[in-house]
C-alpha cells in the first residue's frame, strides 16, 4: 500500500491491518511528510480520509486565503481584493467587515447634526412586495437622517462620463475597448492580476462616490452614510 499509493511513505499497515499515518513532529528542519495530494482519499473504499476545505478559501476567486506552515488561514493582502466573499462564506464570523454603526447612532443623536443616507439599488428586493422606497425612506427620516438619496444617481452619473470616455478613447482607435470602473473590487482585480489592463479601466468615480459627492456640492456641511449590501464599498 505505501510503495503502490503514497509515495512519501506517510501511510503504514500495522499487524492489525489498521492504516495508520507516520507519526512526524512538525519543525522548519524536519518537515511533515503529508502534502495533502489526495491520493489516500482516492483509494480508500470506506471513507476513512476525510478531506475539508475551508468555506472562505472555496469563495475566493483570487486565491487570497492561504495558511501558514501550522495550517492557519490568513489572508494574503497582496492578492485580496476586498470583495468580501469570504466574509459571507465564513459559518463561524472569523472574518468581519469594520462597522461605523456605533459612530453613526451616536452622530444620529448630535442635536443640529445633518446626516444624509444614500442607499443602493439593492434596497428595493430586501424588504419584500409590502416595502417600497417611500416606506424605505420613511424610516431612514425618521431614525433621524435628515435626507435620502439613491445610489442610482451616480450610476447614471458614472454611465453618462464612461460613454464620453468610451467615445474619446475607444471610437477614436486610441484604446481597443473600455472597461468599467463601478466595482471597487474588479477594478482592484484587473489591476493585480491583469495589470496591461490598466489603461483600459475607466478612471470615473463609482457610483456610491459620485452619488456622495453630488450631495456634498448640495449639502457641504453634512456627513453621507453609505447603505447597501457590498462589502467592497
Amino acid at each position: 500500500m505505501k510503495s503502490a499509493i503514497c509515495a512519501r511513505g506517510v501511510l503504514h499497515i500495522r499487524a492489525v491491518r489498521s492504516v495508520r499515518r507516520v507519526p512526524f513532529p512538525w519543525s522548519t528542519e524536519n518537515p511533515i511528510l503529508i502534502r495533502k495530494c489526495g491520493k489516500c482519499k482516492a483509494v480508500c473504499p470506506y471513507d476513512a480520509i476525510a478531506k475539508k476545505e475551508r468555506p472562505c478559501k472555496n469563495a475566493c476567486g483570487v486565491g487570497a486565503i492561504v495558511s501558514d506552515k501550522y495550517g492557519r488561514a490568513y489572508i494574503d493582502t497582496e492578492k485580496c481584493v476586498s470583495c468580501g466573499m469570504c466574509m459571507v462564506s465564513c459559518p463561524f464570523g472569523a472574518i468581519s467587515d469594520k462597522s461605523q454603526i456605533f459612530q453613526l447612532t451616536r452622530a444620529l443623536q448630535e442635536e443640529g447634526s445633518e446626516i444624509i443616507a444614500e442607499i443602493a439599488p439593492a434596497f428595493v428586493g430586501q424588504f419584500g412586495e409590502n416595502i417600497n422606497p417611500r416606506n424605505i425612506k420613511a424610516a431612514l427620516i425618521e431614525l433621524g437622517f435628515k435626507g435620502v438619496h439613491e445610489v442610482a444617481l451616480g450610476a447614471d452619473i458614472g454611465a453618462v462620463a464612461e460613454a464620453h470616455h468610451y467615445v474619446e478613447k475607444v471610437v477614436t482607435g486610441e484604446l481597443p475597448f473600455l472597461l468599467t470602473s463601478c466595482c471597487p473590487s474588479w477594478s482592484m482585480m484587473a489591476k493585480k492580476f491583469f495589470p496591461t489592463m490598466i489603461d483600459n479601466i475607466s478612471q470615473e468615480l463609482t457610483p456610491m462616490v459620485a452619488t456622495a459627492r453630488k450631495v456634498k456640492q448640495e449639502h457641504p456641511d453634512a456627513k453621507v452614510v453609505f447603505v447597501g449590501p457590498c462589502a467592497s464599498k
